[in-house]
């Protein structure tokens, strides 16, 4: 299993031991194009996988048009160097750029582009009808025809004719996130995995609730006005959920620490874990 970091500053490298570091190093923005690098801080990074002989994967979120154009010289970068490189995409635009004019980088499917069912209480559907304590309530696990669970499970890539577009595209990795229902995903042998932990998206918006303090109106203000005030990260708590969100940024997640088994791993490809110590925004 390879195990890679995933990073959003070039900063955060500074504190890394050498003598643990990981297997490959993910750097990028996966949910904001206001958050992208500069050529120069995407040279700082690569300079330091060079140094400690990392390959690089670089993370891009949703693009608008004019996203597209600010991507390009990022690219550039990353192909005046003989390595092979990924760019992980989270937009068919960039996935299309891709395969028509950068052959020589790595496409893999951006966990958004996934579209898993990411609601933390359908950890509720897994069981048997047993009550359980969690997030200081009392749960039930309501079972469900065997169907109806495995619905919850899979998502879009299990469709043959979106594996079949995925290949055109030159697509041989996906990026997913490690769901509290677990994992029913049929990918072909010409697919692998990465599995996201612990972090697990909820939902994202180009409407930005970042920064309170700073936003024109409190708590609305988007993507287009943004004054980058997405470091504190905000705990979220609801008497309906059965464990706290977490709000970065202009996304929301929440934090599952148990990994599937072995077996489950298996079976959905997956070969990859990308571990993250914060919300990755």
């Amino acid at each position: 299993m390879e195990r890679a970091l995933y990073v959003t500053d070039a900063e955060a490298l500074e504190s890394l031991s050498s003598d643990a570091l990981p297997d490959r190093l993910y750097f990028g923005h996966e949910f904001c194009q206001r958050r992208l690098p500069s050529a120069r801080q995407l040279q700082t990074v690569y300079a330091w996988c060079e140094q400690h002989r990392l390959p690089l994967t670089f993370v891009t979120p949703p693009l608008t048009d004019a996203g597209l154009r600010q991507v390009e010289p990022l690219l550039d970068e990353l192909e005046s160097h003989s390595a092979e490189h990924e760019v992980v995409v989270g937009d068919l635009g960039l996935l299309a750029l891709l395969a028509r004019e950068r052959p020589a980088l790595v496409p893999v499917l951006g966990r958004l582009l996934a579209r898993q069912h990411r609601d933390p209480r359908l950890a509720r559907l897994r069981g048997d009808g047993s009550l359980v304590m969690a997030g200081g309530r009392l749960w039930q696990h309501l079972p469900l025809p065997p169907d109806a669970a495995a619905t919850y499970r899979s998502c879009p890539l299990d469709a043959p004719a979106l594996q079949t577009l995925l290949a055109e595209l030159g697509v041989r990795r996906v990026e997913l996130d490690n769901v509290v229902q677990g994992l029913d995903v049929s990918l072909p042998p010409t697919l692998v995995a990465s599995l996201h932990v612990p972090w697990v998206c909820v939902t994202t918006s180009r409407r930005c609730q970042a920064d309170p303090a700073t936003a024109p109106r409190p708590f609305d203000c988007l993507i287009s006005s943004c004054r980058r005030g997405c470091g504190a990260t905000y705990e979220l708590t609801s008497p309906t959920l059965n464990t706290p969100l977490f709000k970065r940024g202009n996304t929301v997640f929440f934090r599952n620490d148990q990994l599937p088994a072995k077996a489950d791993l298996a079976a959905a490809r997956i070969d990859r874990l990308v571990t993250a110590t914060l919300p990755p925004v």
